[in-house]
């Protein structure tokens, strides 16, 4: 079940790419870009878009390592919680 979960993964992985690319290749005109107090400026959309990819990917990833640890910790509070209690022997 594992091998096939990672293969899905894999793929969605894979293609989610291939959609970035052909997405990116599709819109290489020049924007104009006013950011909090920087001045406009004309960039093009392609460094805009990866930019933005790139700042989603990062608190993803941060979020993502948040979200594993505490269920880490959740599981091993409930694994020292378990009273592990010795079966009674019959007589």
């Amino acid at each position: 079940m594992s091998g096939l979960r990672n293969n899905l993964r894999m793929l969605i992985v894979i293609l989610a790419v291939i959609l970035v690319i052909v997405f990116l290749l599709q819109n290489t005109k020049t924007v104009p870009v006013k950011f909090l107090f920087f001045d406009e400026t004309d960039i093009p959309s392609v460094v805009l878009i990866m930019v933005t990819l790139l700042f989603g990917f990062v608190v993803g990833y941060f979020l993502g390592g948040t979200r594993s640890r505490r269920k880490a910790q959740a599981l091993e509070q409930q694994r020292s919680s378990d009273v592990v209690v010795p079966p009674t022997p019959s007589e």
